[in-house]
């Protein structure tokens, strides 16, 4: 068992080990030490990416049903045709998914609480990967492919 402390005060009794357990027996492509890292960094980082390379992303973020407890997501990689230039791949998948999140208009509740899940991040990433294809697919670091239209 932990103890978290977050800015709403403590979670306690979160059982990480089970959590880890039943995260990595879900998708067998989570590492038990990634999975067991962004749970700690939780408090500090309630919505993290992790890019995981050729097995996708994991996705950490706040549950649905409470947003004080974590909950993990594997997004499956999408496969780039073939693969011209890395350069600029994360860069284009990180700015993919800044571009959407710009465009939340309730991404803060108007207690200025964050106002996103673990599931709408993953679902931002599913979107992201695109933009990331196509730089992987193109001879420039940033795809000259990349329009707002590739992740809508």
């Amino acid at each position: 068992m932990a103890e978290f402390a977050t800015k709403t005060g403590l979670i306690k009794d979160i059982p990480v080990d089970d959590m880890v357990a039943r995260a990595t027996m879900r998708c067998p492509e989570l590492d038990n030490d990634i999975v067991r890292n962004a749970l700690t960094l939780f408090p500090l980082f309630s919505v993290q990416i992790v890019k995981l390379g050729e097995k996708g992303a994991a996705v950490v973020g706040p549950s649905q049903e409470d947003q004080t407890k974590p909950e993990i997501c594997h997004i499956p990689a999408l496969n780039p045709r073939l693969i011209v230039n890395c350069n600029g791949a994360g860069d284009s998948l990180v700015g993919a998914i800044l571009a959407m999140l710009n465009k939340q208009s309730t991404l803060f509740s108007n207690e200025g609480n964050l106002n996103i899940t673990a599931n709408s991040i993953g679902a931002m990433v599913r979107r992201a990967q695109r933009a990331s294809i196509a730089s992987l697919e193109s001879h420039r670091a940033i795809s000259e492919k990349l329009r707002p239209e590739l992740i809508e």
